[in-house]
């Protein structure tokens, strides 16, 4: 297989997306594969990122530390992932599915060896939303400008957050944000008192 061919099935599902279906003919007979816009977001949500473009919040390596954990062990938790405390007496706020409050206000105080699923209290967002990449997209299909350096330029600016579901529960602006990753920190994150590191340090407020 060739090199570009994740950049092929993008863009052929980018072409598909702008009718919702993509029709294929062979030999006298027409497939229609429906749906293509959900499927080209599935498809970008899947892309493995470098540990570069996951952030970690804050508030979340705050949390992480305190169960005595490992950071580099944040980059590889998927949303089931058991995660065993450390050490004791450690406060979490556990949320079941998109609830907006948690289980208990108070919070649940951890013991070494208690245990939580990851996404009771961590959420992994993408700080620009695919949507919004899809949409990018889309505007260079229209305008025939879908190369591959076009396809790497936006798919680049997919990154990642791991917040704690308290922060996520903040955000009220899910949709419609900037294409820059750092307009977008400075217009939703920071709004909402969300601060991560890395970014800080780009935009020079540690300076």
């Amino acid at each position: 297989m060739s090199n570009n061919t994740i950049f092929n099935i993008i863009r052929d599902l980018v072409f598909g997306s702008l009718n919702n279906q993509l029709i294929t003919t062979y030999e006298g007979s027409e497939y229609n594969l429906k749906n293509t816009h959900y499927l080209l977001g599935q498809v970008l949500r899947q892309i493995e990122l470098p540990k570069e473009r996951i952030l970690v919040s804050n508030s979340t390596l705050e949390l992480w530390n305190k169960l005595g954990l490992d950071i580099n062990d944040i980059y590889n938790c998927e949303w089931k992932k058991k995660i065993i405390s450390n050490n004791d007496n450690v406060i979490v706020y556990e949320y079941n599915g998109a609830s907006k409050t948690p289980k208990d206000i108070k919070g649940r105080t951890l013991m070494k060896g208690d245990y939580f699923e990851y996404r009771a209290v961590f959420h992994d967002e993408h700080i620009i939303p695919i949507n919004v990449i899809i949409n990018g997209l889309k505007e260079l299909a229209i305008k025939k400008e879908l190369t591959d350096d076009k396809i790497k330029e936006l798919i680049d600016k997919i990154y990642i957050c791991k917040l704690t579901k308290e922060e996520d529960r903040k955000i009220s602006k899910k949709c419609n944000r900037p294409l820059e990753l750092l307009e977008c920190y400075q217009e939703v994150y920071k709004n909402c008192s969300i601060t991560i590191q890395e970014l800080e340090e780009k935009l020079g407020y540690n300076s």
